[in-house]
């Protein structure tokens, strides 16, 4: 039973009691469970949010909560345990099919989440819409040199992976939404199975090094808290260097959960991107429609032709 102060909100109750979570077998494997929250219309491109190493797809509950009122589509995914990136990438492909999303998908992918998706960007940047990369990396590098005996995560015993991955969240912080989010994902953490945790570990630490996708940088923005994190400055820096056409968005706090520490600001970042790559919130739909069908009733229906242009500013760039 979860006992941190985010588990015990009003929100996480409204959340829990009201988007079920769903299980899907992938591949040939029926271990292989991909388990997810669906919420929102079907009709729209959706958002999926892609856990990193630590907790499950219910630490996206402010980001499912926040954004499907407003018309759009949230999947907050719990991937199932893969043992390296390429195979990750085929278990992906699959789970998209499954969902049977007609069109594009967008994706929030934090830490390793979004990692994996840069290497999926590689293979198949048909299937992506947009990115947004928050607290990631390109690189695993630094993570495999601090991690040498890597190759035994697999069969280290669970309590030994929790203690190696909770270990990076130790630091105390003053700001008590800080505080909150790491007591809630840690009871994520708790929840997590041996395979689990030994993939997600895996693939954090196993070398490999997302190379630059045959994909428009326009179409990434990059999501950095600049207090401290798990993740260092070196990093950080790398990723921008990386895709420099990708826009930014720094958050001076939050720690490495900001989704859940900073839920307000990460969703309005989440609510510009997704609307300037053509996902509109019901709000601006109706809008649309409305000053459309007013448009047409004044000038016949080929003024209802001309493009209008966007009412949203772009986010900084590097």
């Amino acid at each position: 039973l979860r006992e941190s102060a985010l588990a015990r909100s009003e929100a996480f109750r409204s959340f829990t009691a009201n988007v079920p979570l769903r299980k899907v077998f992938v591949g040939n494997d029926s271990d292989c469970v991909w388990k997810y929250y669906d919420h929102g219309p079907r009709d729209v491109e959706p958002l999926i949010c892609l856990v990193g190493a630590s907790g499950q797809g219910d630490i996206f509950f402010k980001q499912v909560l926040g954004l499907a009122p407003k018309g759009f589509r949230v999947i907050a995914v719990h991937y199932g345990a893969y043992f390296s990136h390429e195979k990750w990438v085929r278990g992906f492909e699959e789970f998209l099919s499954i969902l049977d999303v007609e069109g594009k998908v967008h994706v929030f992918g934090t830490s390793l989440g979004g990692f994996l998706i840069q290497i999926f960007l590689h293979y198949h940047p048909e299937r992506i819409g947009s990115v947004i990369l928050c607290n990631s990396f390109c690189d695993t590098k630094p993570f495999m040199k601090s991690a040498p005996w890597s190759p035994l995560f697999r069969a280290m015993p669970e309590f030994m992976l929790k203690r190696y991955l909770l270990s990076a969240y130790v630091e105390e912080s003053h700001d008590q939404s800080i505080v909150d989010a790491v007591d809630f994902v840690v009871e994520s953490v708790e929840e997590m199975t041996q395979s689990d945790l030994a993939s997600r570990l895996t693939l954090h630490c196993s070398k490999t090094q997302a190379i630059d996708p045959p994909f428009d940088h326009s179409r990434i923005t990059i999501i950095d808290t600049l207090d401290k994190s798990a993740r260092p400055a070196a990093i950080r820096e790398a990723l921008h260097a990386r895709y420099e056409g990708a826009s930014l968005a720094p958050i001076k706090g939050g720690g490495d959960f900001p989704f859940l520490s900073r839920a307000e600001e990460i969703n309005m970042y989440i609510t510009v991107h997704l609307r300037r790559h053509g996902v509109l919130d019901a709000h601006v739909r109706r809008t649309a429609a409305a000053a459309g069908a007013q448009v047409r009733g004044r000038a016949g229906s080929a003024a209802g032709d001309d493009e209008a242009p966007s009412p949203f500013a772009r986010l900084s760039s590097s």
